[in-house]
């Protein structure tokens, strides 16, 4: 019967701190079908990947299985099978692929199209900051049977930051 109990309470506790870190990214369901590209990827990297997220009260939640949606400038999280967009408490993230660790944030200056909530990836994070800024652009393109499908174009461009002017 102690056994039980404990077994039941580890249980109660696990899922409250699935929801609590659920709530503290105030994600939004997210359907990977609907917002798919018929050629290109509008994903940084091809697969989902272990990381840590910043929020803005300077909390740290760490081991989420995340991916940046570079077409939507958004990052997108995976919890219980379910793909959620994360909400606007995200300064920062570091995605851990299988060969290197990327660091995106915002909070930058705007400039062109871009605002203080563009994630940037950080090259160079000192006095000087170097970003680099990954956009995917949709154009529509007719396939081989004549129906128009959505083609992913990727673009990158880069970004210092000196005395919290940006420039190209």
């Amino acid at each position: 019967m102690k056994h039980l109990i404990l077994m039941l309470s580890l249980c109660l506790g696990i899922g409250a701190v699935q929801a609590q870190f659920h709530e503290k990214l105030q994600g939004k369901a997210f359907d990977l079908e609907a917002n798919k590209v018929q050629q290109g990827e509008s994903f940084f990297l091809d697969g989902w990947y272990k990381g840590y997220i910043k929020l803005k009260s300077g909390e740290v939640l760490d081991g989420v299985s995340m991916r940046y949606d570079k077409l939507n400038d958004q990052l997108l999280y995976e919890e219980n099978g379910q793909y959620y967009s994360a909400g606007p408490s995200v300064v920062q993230f570091h995605i851990a692929s299988d060969d290197a660790l990327y660091n995106f944030a915002k909070g930058y200056p705007k400039i062109g199209k871009f605002t203080d909530q563009s994630f940037y990836e950080v090259l160079h994070d000192g006095t000087t900051k170097l970003l680099k800024k990954h956009v995917t652009n949709l154009k529509s393109v007719k396939n081989e049977e004549g129906i128009l499908e959505k083609m992913a174009e990727d673009t990158t461009q880069y970004y210092v930051i000196k005395d919290k002017k940006i420039s190209l």
